[in-house]
């Protein structure tokens, strides 16, 4: 799944709404996938840091802040 999302969020040639699915994918499977997708926390992020920086539409913008923001607290990085 992760090299499906990285063609589609790289891709240059697909305007912003053409994406929007994209990141709410990504915070489903942070959300769904507790502890079992840690090692592709940095390049799901890569990815979505990359198209946060080229993005006009503050829809899309807001998409990806989101999983910026959301991620840390979805995922288990420390056992208590």
């Amino acid at each position: 799944m992760f090299f499906v999302l990285l063609q589609i969020m790289a891709d240059k040639n697909l305007e912003d709404n053409d994406i929007e699915p994209a990141p709410k994918l990504i915070e489903v499977v942070f959300q769904n996938c507790k502890g079992q997708v840690d090692q592709w926390v940095e390049p799901y992020m890569r990815i979505t840091v990359e198209r946060l920086r080229r993005t006009e539409k503050s829809y899309l913008k807001c998409l990806l802040m989101q999983v910026v923001r959301n991620y840390n607290g979805t995922l288990q990085f420390f056992d208590a």
